[in-house]
């Protein structure tokens, strides 16, 4: 049986009361001075740790984005893997690096430079499609990194750039109805994009 994980403050009540030298009301008050100076990353990354734990058995719950300290994502565990499934998808059918690194210890950076390439391709490999299931399938994981772009401060290219064929072979069928207004289209995506923002907890 997997003990559940004490809540943070249960467990610097345990701290308190067995701690020599923290008897007095004062001491308890405050605990911090009886400790060394933890640096803020560190404490970041305990509160983040202290957190990651339900009531079932200490499952963890979260995972994070980050560029250097500045957390972009904090989703799910199931989301996560569901959208980091699919940058594996648009890096090959792109041809090209996400920036989005490797996901350790529920943690992953995001090389900013790079991840903004990815993004203005993807933006133009989107644009050119004309396969309406294709066009369908790409519209959610486009509008999701555009958030991410977003946060990161990134600005992408909306203006058309030529994309080339992978592999000289164009996926072709019936052209969707999409506006073929270039300002339509991106107006459309932005607005997908800061809707689902909402929904991206940070």
């Amino acid at each position: 049986m997997v003990s559940r994980v004490k809540p943070a403050s249960e467990a610097l009540r345990a701290w308190s009361s067995s701690s020599p030298g923290v008897n007095s009301s004062q001491d308890r008050k405050y605990p911090n001075d009886a400790m060394c100076f933890v640096p803020p990353r560190t404490m970041i990354k305990c509160a983040r740790d202290a957190g990651r734990y339900d009531q079932q058995g200490g499952a963890e719950l979260s995972q994070y984005y980050d560029i250097g300290d500045q957390t972009l994502w904090n989703p799910s565990n199931r989301a996560s893997r569901l959208f980091m499934s699919q940058v594996s998808v648009y890096q090959a059918e792109l041809g090209l690096p996400s920036g989005i690194g490797l996901m350790r210890a529920d943690e992953c950076q995001i090389d900013p430079l790079v991840f903004k390439a990815f993004v203005d391709a993807l933006l133009a490999w989107h644009r050119g499609t004309s396969h309406a299931v294709m066009a369908a399938l790409s519209e959610g994981f486009v509008a999701t990194v555009l958030v991410l772009a977003e946060r990161a401060g990134i600005e992408v290219k909306w203006q058309p750039t030529s994309f080339p064929d992978v592999g000289g072979l164009k996926d072709v069928q019936v052209p969707t109805t999409r506006d073929s207004s270039e300002t339509a289209w991106a107006a459309a995506l932005q607005q997908k994009s800061r809707d689902l923002s909402r929904f991206m907890a940070v």
